[in-house]
């Protein structure tokens, strides 16, 4: 038995300060916690006008002009920040990179276009300010605490969004949910698919009582949503995202996990119409679905866009003319014009084979390895720390909470397009911030601190064990 001595000082080895406590598992604690600032929400209010449409639920703002002015106010306040964690060096990644170079092919695209006016528009007017909120939100996230707040602020838009919907929108004789506003059911559902991780996160044991319990009240709120869409790849979606909670969400302990997925079972027994379950039993009988079968369905759609990049695989019909294509170029529009018969110039009803008839064969490789990146880049983090201690419990639950989201957003976004979708570019601004974070901890040199061992195996003089943590600590 042995009695602890007085603290030992190596003699190469200045005497350091006490240390802060270290997080779960010898970890260190994530870095300084930061209140949000004027910038922070003002993002908000961005994500809330471009994802959640506040302007188009309270009218009097969209006549006062509220989205460009939150613009306005977001980039100078964003050019106005001096804070060195505010740099944008420090969210250089391949998937910032992949992102410009996609950019590039639709400028290259827009002169060869079957309609060089609306890719035009997009690529001056609406894209630009898609981009520049990822790159805000990328790189305004100075540590942690700046994450989950954003991530919390997203879910209250969702919620906002989703009530508003639930209270104002009339389920129609289809019985699918009408006259929504901005999005259609099929759009509505996607978002809805995607929030539901933003929920779950925010139910792990840590966390405040009345934060979880508005993460329950919006997990219900959310199946009933995706109910009342009916749409198919909705479901599908949440399938996904089911799937992937129980399995694979460990920052929610299985029981939490397993209850909740049994409450989403409930939801569905209860609030789910026979109506309802017969547009979904259409998945396992694609024979009685006119998608599979019309020549206007979805899977001739597809079939012609894949033709389409076959006839235009360098850069495409051109951005956003994939309406056009079906227009003028498909076989169908042509043979209904010989005997009279007009055609719906529709959107191709699935975000790959959207991005492949546009912008080309190398502009789909490139959006689907961009994805494949963002998995892997989220795999790492989630995994743990294995060799990087500044890797927080905390950060893993988060990166989980982005994997099902955007794992949510593909499957569903195989049946939508959505490729351009604001949600998505948000979720990549939050998850290069997130990346930032952690780059700066890494980089953090770090500094000595000693401890006293409290047990001698044998009887020789205790030496110091030393640890190495980050001098902000």
């Amino acid at each position: 038995m042995s009695i602890a001595g007085p603290t030992v000082q190596s003699p190469h080895v200045p005497q350091q300060h006490p240390a802060k406590p270290a997080g779960a598992a010898g970890r260190p604690a994530a870095g300084r916690r930061y209140k949000p600032d004027m910038l922070l929400y003002m993002l908000v209010l961005f994500t809330w006008v471009g994802i959640w449409r506040v302007q188009d639920l309270v009218p009097i703002l969209g006549k006062i002009k509220f989205p460009i002015l939150v613009e306005l106010g977001t980039v100078v306040l964003f050019l106005m920040d001096q804070t060195p964690v505010r740099r944008v060096k420090w969210i250089k990644s391949p998937i910032l990179t992949i992102t410009l170079v996609l950019v590039g092919i639709m400028i290259l695209g827009l002169p060869t276009a079957l309609w060089p006016g609306i890719g035009v528009s997009f690529v001056t007017k609406e894209f630009p300010v898609t981009l520049i909120l990822m790159v805000m939100l990328a790189t305004s996230m100075r540590e942690f605490s700046d994450l989950e707040w954003m991530a919390f602020a997203h879910l209250t838009g969702a919620v906002i969004y989703a009530t508003y919907i639930f209270l104002f929108c009339p389920i129609g004789y289809d019985g699918r949910l009408g006259n929504l506003v901005f999005y259609d059911a099929n759009d509505f559902a996607l978002l809805m698919v995607c929030a539901m991780p933003f929920a779950v996160y925010f139910l792990r044991p840590k966390t405040a009582v009345w934060r979880r319990l508005f993460a329950l009240f919006a997990l219900g709120l959310f199946a009933i949503m995706i109910i009342k869409s009916g749409s198919r790849g909705g479901f599908l979606g949440l399938l996904t995202v089911v799937v992937y909670v129980l399995l694979f969400y460990r920052a929610i302990p299985t029981r939490l996990r397993l209850g909740s997925v049994a409450a989403g079972i409930a939801v569905f027994a209860v609030f789910g119409s026979a109506q309802y379950w017969t547009i979904i039993g259409t998945i396992l009988h694609p024979q009685k679905d006119y998608n599979m079968t019309d020549e206007t369905g979805r899977s001739a759609i597809w079939k012609r866009g894949m033709g389409y990049m076959k006839t235009h695989p360098i850069l495409g019909v051109g951005i956003r003319n994939f309406a056009q294509a079906e227009g003028s170029l498909s076989p169908v529009a042509r043979r209904y014009a010989e005997v009279g018969r007009g055609i719906k110039w529709s959107v191709a009803h699935n975000s790959f084979v959207e991005v492949g008839a546009e912008c080309g064969i190398a502009a789909l490789a490139l959006f689907v390895l961009r994805f494949l990146i963002i998995f892997r880049t989220l795999a790492r983090v989630r995994a743990g720390p294995r060799g990087k201690p500044w890797i927080t419990e905390s950060d893993q639950a988060y990166a989980q909470m982005l994997f099902g989201a955007l794992a949510g957003f593909v499957v569903s976004g195989f049946f939508v397009s959505a490729e351009y979708f604001v949600f998505l570019y948000t979720a990549l601004g939050i998850l290069l911030g997130q990346q930032a974070v952690l780059k700066r901890r890494a980089r953090m040199p770090r500094r000595p601190v000693l401890v006293q061992p409290t047990q001698q195996i044998r009887r020789v003089p205790e030496q110091p064990v030393v640890q190495w943590l980050p001098t902000g600590s």
